[in-house]
């Protein structure tokens, strides 16, 4: 299905640039749960459709 004539042209790149975006951020910031994650993986819910709450993450500039 992903290469039916319906798909979108520019997923590829969107992939690549999201992928582009993370890596930048992982070099260039520490990254730490924020106090309002605690306990976050207790409450996903799974029903029909899957319900993650939001997850907080504090990022503080990398100094060299």
């Amino acid at each position: 299905m992903a290469n039916s004539l319906n798909s979108c042209l520019g997923k590829n790149l969107a992939y690549a640039e999201l992928r582009l975006v993370f890596a930048k951020m992982l070099f260039n910031f520490d990254m730490e749960l924020d106090e309002r994650s605690a306990g976050w993986e207790s409450r996903l819910q799974h029903h029909t459709l899957f319900y993650r709450p939001d997850l907080w993450v504090k990022l503080t500039a990398v100094t060299d």
